[in-house]
């Protein structure tokens, strides 16, 4: 997988607070090669089915109990650990399109003004996790560490 696109995937997944997501075994992920013109493209992953994400917090979500997860909306980094200044490129990503994410779910009119709210609030919750390095200590303390591949 391109290694960059896997950080942030799971900075993704951690976000929208989703647990329900492996790459390994594809597990609501659909790998894609960007062009088979290029053998040395690596494969992307794109995730889908967000029901069991405290973003979607749908009401028979269940936390994940396996992974020490007692509420849905507790973000967990279920990503490989990735190097700090592939952290820090992803979380600037993340962070230029802040704006842009909040302002795209106050248009959401399918939802009612309670529901967006509490999803701004959510997201924001995410951002907040920047101050401190708060953000740093949490994907230390949950990511996996990737185990050598034997030849």
């Amino acid at each position: 997988l391109d290694p960059v696109n896997n950080s942030r995937l799971a900075m993704f997944q951690f976000m929208i607070a989703n647990s329900d997501w492996f790459v390994t075994t594809t597990h609501n992920i659909k790998l894609f090669k960007p062009s088979d013109e290029d053998p040395e493209n690596d494969y992307i992953a794109i995730p889908y089915d967000f029901d069991y994400s405290g973003f979607v917090y749908a009401n028979y979500a269940l936390p994940r109990r396996d992974m020490k997860i007692e509420e849905l909306r507790k973000r967990t980094y279920s990503g490989i650990c990735p190097p700090d200044n592939e952290t820090e490129m992803v979380l600037e990503e993340f962070k230029t399109h802040r704006r842009e994410l909040l302002r795209e779910i106050s248009s959401l009119e399918q939802l009612d003004a309670i529901h967006r709210i509490d999803l701004k609030r959510f997201i924001r919750s995410f951002y907040s996790l920047y101050h401190g390095d708060k953000i740093y200590e949490i994907i230390r303390e949950t990511c996996f560490e990737q185990t050598p591949v034997n030849n």
